[in-house]
């Protein structure tokens, strides 16, 4: 659903509710709002005549009670029910939301939820300690749409269809986060979310070697790894072991296996190395000292090859970096507790299932 913040009359949800069936919460406090007139007067004027006649002999929108909610509190919400209606919704939305604007944009990155706003009034009074990106006050509307583009890379902006104040400012912040430098990719690791590093492994030994024009070179691999001995996995989900040389005659065979699991740091050294950010490799030196198997592997599969769903070694952080071919990656939140590993790790299985047949 949408949460409409600052909304006044509620003009925007009772568009949404009524004639696009979208369930919507409305954040308002400086009003009581009555949705249904709301309706009758602003949304019902501007409809098809069989519409606007139907909705006018009722008297009032089934839709609007049934989808729209309104929630008399500043934004964001301190109330814990309160609050949780508006985590619900999928996109936040502030149309001249005033002071609430960036407090959207916030909350919305806080929360990884998109949104989107169309900013009107600045009130540089109020709001002093705000500066472009080049040190000046935020004192026009063009100024803070430019200051509210700036909070998060993934933000665009676009002119709506009206005049006036039609900048608006938007953003998927539940789409993974594109790192901008070291410092991203650390607080990433630290709140356990997931982030892109793009071209982490352009520069990388094993990329310049073992690719050209983003295809797998087979025979570079052949020279260089073909003798080491890898595991792989077959694709009924039996396990044996070959040389790598053996096993590139097969890969895009159907059916082929998948190798996966290979220590390539231990048996060839130099490849790669990790992206700024994540090469703080303790529990790698810690195998190292203690001469215990490592965790820096390689893996290589024809189309359709995959992992099963799993947890990562330890439950700790992983980072992985394809250097040609793609891969989809599907992350679940735990679910179950101590008490039912089991039947935790099947509705982990069951929503996995159900993503990947989107």
């Amino acid at each position: 659903g949408v949460c409409d913040v600052a909304g006044g009359r509620g003009e925007i949800t009772c568009r949404l509710a009524h004639c696009h069936e979208v369930r919507c919460v409305l954040v308002e406090p400086r009003e009581a709002v009555d949705l249904q007139a709301t309706v009758l007067k602003r949304v019902a004027p501007r409809l098809p005549a069989r519409y606007r006649r139907h909705l006018e002999e009722a008297g009032r929108s089934e839709r609007i009670e049934r989808l729209a909610t309104v929630v008399e509190s500043p934004f964001p919400p301190r109330d814990a029910a309160l609050a949780a209606l508006v985590a619900g919704c999928g996109i936040w939305v502030g149309l001249h939301a005033d002071g609430a604007t960036e407090a959207i944009v916030e909350e919305a990155l806080r929360a990884r939820k998109a949104f989107a706003v169309v900013p009107c009034c600045v009130f540089p009074r109020f709001f002093a300690t705000r500066a472009t990106e080049d040190g000046r006050p935020v004192r026009t509307t063009a100024d803070l749409v430019s200051y509210l583009a700036a909070k998060d890379a993934r933000t665009c902006t676009t002119t709506l269809a009206f005049e006036g104040k039609n900048r608006v400012v938007s953003c998927d912040a539940s789409a993974v986060r594109v790192a901008a430098g070291p410092a991203d990719v650390s607080s990433a690791v630290l709140a356990n979310e997931p982030i892109l590093i793009e071209d982490s492994a352009a520069t990388w030994r094993a990329t310049r070697s073992w690719t050209a024009d983003g295809k797998l070179v087979v025979q570079n691999v052949q020279r260089d790894l073909g003798d080491c001995v890898a595991p792989v996995v077959a694709g009924d989900g039996a396990r044996t072991t070959m040389r790598i040389r053996e096993f590139l005659t097969t890969l895009h065979d159907e059916g082929t296996g998948y190798l996966k699991d290979f220590h390539l740091h231990c048996a060839s050294p130099g490849w790669y190395a990790p992206p700024p950010g994540l090469d703080d490799d303790w529990l790698n030196r810690f195998c190292d000292r203690e001469g215990r198997d490592d965790f820096r592997f390689l893996y290589l599969g024809g189309d359709g090859s995959r992992t099963p769903l799993h947890a990562d070694v330890l439950s700790s952080h992983s980072w992985s970096a394809n250097i040609c071919g793609a891969k989809r990656m599907v992350a679940v939140p735990a679910i179950g507790d101590e008490q039912a590993p089991g039947r935790g790790r099947s509705l982990c299985r069951r929503r996995a299932a159900g993503i990947l047949r989107r």
